[in-house]
């Protein structure tokens, strides 16, 4: 399965960690997920180290 998530992680890192976490262990569980956040985040590396597609993308404001 598929996942694409639109998501900022600047950020503290205990607000983003469930967040992460959640996208983290989908990976493991073998879904394929990207990620469209910010490339020069802290989880940007914890997501490309468990094979996560992060796309680089700056939100100003909420999608819709």
């Amino acid at each position: 399965m598929n996942i694409l998530v639109m998501t900022s992680t600047v950020g503290s890192l205990n607000a983003l960690r469930p967040e992460a976490q959640i996208y983290i262990s989908l990976a493991k569980q073998n879904y394929n997920i990207t990620i469209m956040t910010q490339k020069d985040s802290s989880y940007a590396g914890i997501f490309e180290k468990h094979g996560i597609n992060v796309v680089d993308a700056n939100y100003s404001k909420k999608i819709d």
